[in-house]
């Protein structure tokens, strides 16, 4: 019988290991990243799409402000605030401005809340109308993550307007962040509207707030039913 095969030795079994558990760690820390990345990603393209969606909805009701089909005075922007703005219009042609019609709504309020009062912001669209069981109002979450929703307002010649009576287009700007923050990333942006004014960070941020990643998005409007 020969005595030639041999098992390994321990140093062997322990260089074995050693390499397996280089490799090992070498193909996890390339999971963590890879999952990392696509978590980021994932959240990064949620926002954008939050930012899109909410651009999209406000477009199409702030573009109907002031429908006026009877020509009455009360088709109009009923408030103009740096982040809220209240607006009727007259869908069904009826002279008033307190019905709903086709689950459309008569009196619209675009606005920026935070429900829980724990820093999470929403665009809430709240609509009220009367029927015939009453008068009725609700608030509806648009978007959520939101930093900053600001309104400003024009007039005809392109100046600030400061009485509602002036207004004839607003420049939105909203500002979105991603659910979650990331422990390793600063934002050290300071975010403007339209008029180079800085409307993030404010006064108020807090240093964790820092850790968010964010977008931007403006558009002007005209109110294409408000008298020119």
């Amino acid at each position: 019988m020969s005595n030639d095969n041999k098992g390994f030795t321990l140093i062997e079994v322990l260089i074995a290991l050693g390499i397996a558990g280089v490799v090992l760690a070498a193909a996890y820390a390339t999971f963590m990243s890879q999952n990392n990345s696509y978590k980021r990603q994932e959240q990064i393209t949620e926002m954008q799409q939050n930012l899109r969606a909410a651009l999209t909805f406000m477009a199409r009701d702030i573009r109907m402000a002031g429908l006026n089909p009877k020509r009455t005075d009360k088709p109009k922007i009923e408030s103009a605030e740096s982040d809220s703005i209240n607006f009727t219009l007259d869908l069904n042609g009826d002279g008033d401005v307190d019905d709903k019609v086709d689950g459309e709504y008569e009196n619209i309020t675009y606005e920026l809340y935070d429900p829980d009062n724990n820093g999470d912001k929403k665009i809430g669209r709240r609509y009220k109308y009367i029927d015939s069981s009453g008068s009725h109002s609700h608030l509806d979450p648009l978007v959520e993550n939101i930093d900053v929703l600001n309104f400003v307002y024009l007039k005809n010649d392109g100046n600030v307007a400061t009485a509602i009576s002036d207004i004839k287009a607003v420049q939105i700007t909203i500002i979105a962040r991603t659910e979650r923050a990331f422990p390793n990333y600063t934002d050290a942006t300071r975010y403007k509207n339209l008029q180079d004014e800085t409307i993030w960070p404010t006064a108020s941020t807090q240093p964790n707030e820092y850790r968010y990643r964010r977008r931007i998005a403006s558009t002007t409007l005209n109110f294409r039913n408000i008298p020119q």
